[in-house]
C-alpha cells in the first residue's frame, strides 16, 4: 500500500461511521460456504465501510458476494488528492486481505463487479479456511482508493 494512502486510509477510518452491516451464510455440498454481505443501503464516511460493525464469516472457503455502496464520500480533510468520493464501478476488481492494516497482505483476490437489481456487487472466492480464527480486514478496490471492511473468521 502506498504510504500516503495508508495515511489517507487511517485518517479517513477515524471519522467514519456506518449505520450497520448484513450478512448471510449458507451452506455449500462442497466444503464451501456461500456468503452474501450487504453493504449499499449505508452512508458511510471515508474507507471503512463496516465501521462498529464486525462482520462474521466462516473459517472456510467462501464464496463471497458483497453488495457495495455505489460511492463513499472521503471526509473534507482527506481530500487533499482531489478525489470526493470512493466509487466502485462495474469491472474488475482487487480484493486483498489483512491481519491488520499495518501488517503484509495474507491474500489475494479479486472478482468482478456487475450492477445487480440496482446494486453495484463483487463476487469471488476467498480461501479461509487454512487461516485461524480472528478479526482480519478485507480490503476491496475502489476508484480511486480502497475500502475496507473488519471482519472476524469464526
Amino acid at each position: 500500500m502506498r504510504p500516503l494512502t495508508f495515511s489517507m486510509l487511517l485518517a479517513a477510518i477515524v471519522f467514519s461511521g456506518l449505520i450497520g452491516c448484513k450478512s448471510a451464510v449458507k451452506a455449500s455440498s462442497e466444503s464451501s460456504a456461500d456468503v452474501s454481505v450487504d453493504f449499499s443501503s449505508r452512508a458511510p464516511i471515508g474507507y471503512e465501510i463496516c465501521t462498529d460493525r464486525n462482520v462474521q464469516l466462516p473459517r472456510s472457503n467462501i464464496n463471497l458476494t458483497l453488495m457495495m455502496p455505489n460511492k463513499i464520500e472521503v471526509p473534507p480533510e482527506a481530500q487533499h488528492l482531489g478525489a470526493k468520493y470512493v466509487e466502485f464501478r462495474p469491472g474488475h476488481h482487487v480484493v486483498d486481505l489483512y491481519r491488520d492494516l499495518n501488517s503484509p497482505r495474507l491474500m489475494h483476490t479479486a472478482g468482478e463487479l456487475a450492477i445487480e437489481a440496482g446494486k453495484p456487487t463483487i463476487h469471488f472466492r476467498l480461501d479461509a479456511n487454512q487461516l485461524p480464527a480472528g478479526k482480519y480486514v478485507l480490503g476491496i478496490s475502489g476508484d480511486p482508493f480502497f475500502a475496507y471492511c473488519t471482519l472476524t473468521l469464526q
